[in-house]
């Protein structure tokens, strides 16, 4: 049975304490790579993917051995993290439309204007978006040498990716805190962006708590349920197996994560526990 403690654990989120249901993110500081506050060293990169409708079941098996490679390139934890996101443009307008009300600097409110005008550009758009995110972390007595380290797994990721047509792009200081804001606040960040001059702290939800039964996370208006998978069925389809799952109306988080084991370990563990599918909704 998966509990609530193991999902904390691997999200990263700490309890404050059992009475306020109140809870930390696991991060020190942010800068060009996020470092935990239990000494860990992480970098993120967004995958730009390939189109599986649209390409042959040949050239999906090159994919599929490209990522194959690209992932055993990396001998430490990797997160693979899939982002379905439903965006409703009507209440983006609408909300925007009232923040601009409540502003009284004219730059604020021209630079909301100019929001709001792309927004509505979109209108005509689909409405729902795939963002897929890789994060290789490893364990390090410095930044310099993490750096030094993540740079070059990255390099030879990125390599074995774009062998097929898959791009990885690394994202930086801000690139990473605009992205933690938007998914932290996503009511917020609708109407109010990112801003270079933020710290840390500027970034986390103002009102987040975490459910006492620990099966779920509340910020801001939304609630956010934890579900894994640990039993896989033997055979799936071959390629796009989890296409069902993004077809479902709201937002999606597919979060895959790869710790690697000693092969004494695993033929220890294998019996208790199986492979583990983080889905956030």
């Amino acid at each position: 049975m998966l509990k609530g403690k193991f999902i904390r654990d691997l999200l990263g989120i700490k309890s404050k304490n059992d009475g306020d249901g109140g809870f930390d993110l696991n991060i020190a500081t942010i800068t060009d790579l996020i470092e935990t506050k239990d000494g860990k060293y992480k970098i993120v990169f967004k995958v730009t993917p390939i189109n599986g409708e649209l390409i042959s079941e040949q050239d999906l098996y090159f994919v599929s051995e490209a990522i194959g490679a690209a992932l055993n390139s990396f001998d430490g934890r990797i997160g693979i993290y899939i982002q379905s996101e439903c965006i409703d443009i009507e209440t983006n307008l609408a909300n925007m439309e009232r923040r601009k009300n409540e502003l009284k600097s004219e730059t604020k409110v021209m630079l909301l204007e100019k929001q709001r005008n792309h927004i509505k550009s979109m209108a005509g758009k689909s409405r729902n978006v795939l963002n897929f995110y890789t994060v290789l972390e490893v364990s390090q007595s410095n930044s310099s040498g993490a750096e030094e380290v993540l740079s070059d797994a990255y390099s030879s990721y990125k390599s074995e990716l774009e062998s097929t047509g898959l791009y990885a792009d690394r994202l930086y200081e801000h690139d990473i805190k605009e992205l933690l804001y938007r998914r932290m606040n996503p009511k917020v960040s609708e109407i109010e962006t990112y801003r270079k001059d933020w710290d840390d702290t500027d970034i986390l939800p103002e009102n987040a708590r975490a459910g006492k039964n620990g099966r779920h996370t509340e910020i801001g208006d939304r609630l956010y349920r934890f579900f894994a998978i640990n039993k896989f069925p033997k055979s799936v389809e071959s390629y796009r197996w989890l296409r069902k799952v993004f077809n479902i109306k709201g937002d999606i988080s597919v979060a895959i994560i790869l710790t690697p084991k000693n092969k004494s370990t695993i033929l220890k563990e294998l019996p208790r526990k199986g492979s583990y599918l983080v889905l956030s909704i």
